[in-house]
């Protein structure tokens, strides 16, 4: 009975984990495409300009809402693949001991600021919903439409640095079991 329960929830973790992998493959696809219709549309927008000497007016509130988009859509999917920036002279100088406790540690305060931002970037959102604001901006778009993925996005960092301080310490933890086989096997051998 143990056994089965512990396979059902095994693969119930396994169909969870992969559906958060095709959540951020989405977003992060979703975050290219608007790369790709912010960089035609400002070249458009350049193109008309030159040409007419007359603006769309639009272009420049829509490329600034996609880049706050694109941010947060893709930073989730881009630690999951280990993409981030890292500048690792110090880190690299380390023995794989301090390296692991130093990752580890980073992912936990990285983890606890994505929690605080999450919580309180859902409140903003809640309360630019609330109270109606618009931007002050041509397309006078409603604030809570442009903050809101701040809180969605950095929701999904927090799950996946979740995900990286699990993977991290399980990792950890095969390597002790592996010291600790080679330890009893030179005792025995001894």
């Amino acid at each position: 009975m143990i056994a089965w329960r512990s396979l059902t929830g095994s693969m119930c973790m396994k169909k969870t984990e992969a559906a958060f992998d095709r959540v951020l493959q989405t977003a992060a696809i979703i975050a290219m495409s608007m790369i790709m219709f912010a960089v035609l549309a400002v070249c458009v927008e350049v193109t008309i300009r030159y040409f007419t000497g007359k603006s769309l007016t639009w272009v420049e509130d829509v490329s600034a809402m996609l880049l706050v988009y694109i941010t947060f859509l893709g930073a989730a999917w881009l630690l999951r693949i280990d993409g981030h920036v890292r500048v690792d002279t110090v880190t690299n100088r380390l023995s794989p001991r301090y390296q692991f406790f130093f990752d580890l540690f980073t992912s936990v305060v990285s983890a606890i600021a994505f929690l605080v931002i999450v919580w309180y970037g859902a409140e903003f959102t809640l309360v630019q919903f609330r109270s109606g604001y618009y931007m002050p901006t041509p397309l006078e778009t409603p604030q809570w439409v442009v903050v809101v993925i701040i809180p969605v996005g950095c929701a999904l960092l927090l799950i996946q640095l979740l995900r990286k301080i699990r993977d991290l310490l399980k990792k950890r933890g095969l390597e002790a079991k592996e010291d600790q086989d080679i330890d009893l096997s030179r005792k025995l051998n001894l």
